[in-house]
């Protein structure tokens, strides 16, 4: 069977245009070509199995043939063809020997034998057949092993690669602002989405075991309990880490909403630090990203959305490897919407909006994996009587809680996998605010064979 080719891969040269679409396509292409590479490595495991029971069988007829009964009880020299027994197993001589007693089958490095009896089945279901050269033995086959909270890998005997895929924790959407009627109160910002970082090892390069640590999903800010009070932020999203060897980090917190346009969305993780979340403007991706508001990351995270009219960048950014950023709040019927990443984390929602004017202006969604914007945790509504944002299933970020002038405001969806939590709707002084989503906790996915 053949397997098709992948797209042309983004280049650093492109053009941010060209470098999305390729980069959209190239992704996009992968499942096919895991699927067509894993179907191909079947067929060559079941060729290669037939072909070494085939062989095993051949030489065991040509050993029956000129059997010399145990090694232990010859001496002196010995000629092809000859087979013998040795510690359970039968041997086929591959060249003559003068002295036989000097080389042992299965033992002496130097060995002129080659084993021709298959090992016991028995208690080996769904093992290899493989050989040293010298014997055959039975070893692991492919398998897969997930972690969804922290705990130790242990390596198995007889693999020779080992490939991690590791996901950041989300970070926890802020809460709404609790303030008079004749002032902005903004909704807490998004949280940002946890980066995505993967390696293929050599087995033998890695520790017998390895403590795998799992990222913990940021908390949501709290609800706003006190009068003309700024909501509060969030946590970031913990660091994921398999051993000392690979690690993916978390998207930074969505902030409180405020009483004018400065909250923010946090920023998503990136390949070598966590999403950022500064005091104005909007939130920075993880480094290595470069971009403060609008744009799209490769391996850093996404720029969270920037609360402040003033900015261009209003709009979540999305990334590749990092996480996406989280949506902000502002005085619009333009809901910015968390972003999404093609393989990181997704960005939360941000909490509704109340004008100056006592003007209601709604909640956002929650970004996804493999979408610009938006696609996760639907957004609740801000109305008196308000409604919360849904958490994200899957990699997607929670949708923003809606805000509501004359009861308590509603919370922030959860974060799901990997992913930022919403954030909560503004309020009128006398009635609580609403309360940030958590981030979703990062994931590990390891594969052996």
């Amino acid at each position: 069977m053949s397997i098709a080719p992948l797209p042309s891969a983004p280049a650093v040269t492109d053009t941010t245009a060209e470098f999305n679409s390729k980069a959209f396509a190239w992704v996009a292409a992968l499942d096919g070509f895991t699927t067509e590479t894993n179907a191909l490595a079947v067929q060559v495991e079941a060729d290669a199995e037939t072909a070494a029971e085939g062989a095993a069988a051949s030489e065991a007829a040509v050993a029956a043939a000129n059997y010399k009964g145990e090694w232990s009880s010859l001496t002196g020299a010995l000629n092809i063809p000859a087979s013998v027994s040795h510690n359970g197993s039968v041997y086929a001589l591959t060249a003559n020997l003068a002295n036989v007693t000097t080389d042992e089958p299965g033992v002496t490095p130097s060995s002129k034998w080659i084993v021709v009896t298959i090992p016991p089945q028995t208690g080996n279901s769904g093992k290899l057949l493989s050989t040293d050269g010298t014997d055959l033995e039975w070893v692991t086959g492919p398998s897969v092993q997930t972690f969804t909270s922290s705990g130790t890998w242990t390596k198995p005997s007889g693999c020779q690669f080992v490939t991690v895929e590791i996901w950041g924790a989300g970070g926890g959407g802020g809460s709404g602002r609790r303030g008079a009627i004749s002032s902005i109160r903004s909704g807490g910002g998004g949280g940002g989405g946890g980066a995505y970082s993967s390696q293929t090892f050599l087995a033998s390069d890695l520790s017998s075991t390895v403590t795998v640590t799992i990222g913990t999903g940021g908390n949501g800010g709290a609800a706003n309990a006190a009068d003309n009070k700024t909501g509060a932020s969030g946590s970031d999203g913990g660091t994921s880490t398999f051993g000392s060897y690979l690690s993916a980090y978390g998207g930074g917190c969505g902030s409180g909403g405020d009483n004018g346009n400065t909250n923010i969305g946090g920023g998503g993780g990136g390949s070598l630090g966590v999403g950022n979340n500064p005091n104005y403007g909007a939130g920075t991706g993880g480094s290595p990203s470069t971009e403060v508001f609008w744009g799209a990351s490769g391996f850093g995270g996404g720029g969270g959305g920037s609360g402040a009219s003033t900015f261009n960048g209003n709009i979540a950014a999305a990334s590749i490897y990092g996480g996406g950023g989280g949506g902000s709040s502002v005085d619009s019927d333009n809901r910015y919407k968390g972003a999404g990443s093609l393989l990181g984390g997704a960005g939360g929602g941000a909490g509704g909006y109340i004008s100056s004017a006592n003007a209601y202006f709604q909640p956002s969604d929650g970004g996804a994996i493999k979408q610009g914007n938006g696609g996760g945790g639907t957004a609740g509504t801000s109305a008196d009587s308000s409604t919360p944002g849904t958490a994200g299933s899957g990699v997607q970020g929670g949708g923003g809680g809606g805000s509501s002038k004359t009861a308590a405001a509603s919370a922030g969806g959860a974060g799901g996998t990997a992913s930022g939590g919403g954030g909560g709707g503004a309020s009128t002084n006398g009635n609580n605010s609403g309360a940030g989503g958590a981030g979703g906790n990062g994931y590990c996915v390891v594969y052996i064979w």
